[in-house]
């Protein structure tokens, strides 16, 4: 279903979204000396397939999981929780799952937020296509900092790729709050 929200809010949700990411990155990269084996194989993945295969990177690693995932857990289980729990608890089962769902335990403790801010977008939108939106966009720049990151530079410091992403989406993220507080 389209929702209940102007499609201008659905660009806001989506644009604020790699702040979430960023935030949960910046707060977990002061404790956690390297970012494990199964995020270390999907940076490496991600960053060496360039050139005329990056719409296939784009394709596996952002639409894809973006439309499935959300389907599943903001779209199926969200949604049968939602018609027996309380929004905040429905909101953080599917999420919980969500992030179990990616089976290493530190990615999985890094897309927990994202999870929660996905599912209170669709939640909010009273439909999972912004979600999946939000999906979209926060795997696709993931995959365009893997490839505009210098090699040797270590992942845990704050680059000017993040920077970037802090400018280009911390206004949206101030309109996203302030849409989700009224």
């Amino acid at each position: 279903a389209r929702g209940v929200l102007p499609v201008w809010n659905w660009f806001a949700f989506a644009i604020a979204t790699p702040m979430v990411g960023l935030a949960t990155w910046f707060v977990a990269s002061q404790f956690l000396t390297d970012m494990g084996e199964s995020l270390e194989i999907l940076n490496r993945i991600m960053s060496s397939f360039g050139g005329s295969r990056l719409p296939l990177v784009f394709l596996l690693i952002a639409f894809i999981p973006g439309v499935v995932e959300e389907l599943l857990f903001r779209g199926y289980v969200q949604t049968r929780l939602l018609a027996r729990l309380p929004a905040a608890a429905a909101i953080l089962i599917s999420s919980v799952l969500f992030a179990i769902a990616h089976m290493d335990p530190i990615h999985s403790l890094l897309v927990l937020p994202l999870g929660i801010w996905m599912g209170v977008v669709a939640w909010q939108a009273k439909s999972i296509l912004p979600a999946m939106l939000c999906h979209i966009v926060n795997n696709s720049v993931s995959i365009l900092e893997t490839q505009v990151r210098s090699p040797g530079i270590s992942v845990t410091l704050f680059t000017t790729v993040d920077w970037g992403i802090l400018l280009a989406c911390g206004p949206a993220m101030v309109l996203s709050l302030i849409h989700i507080s009224e």
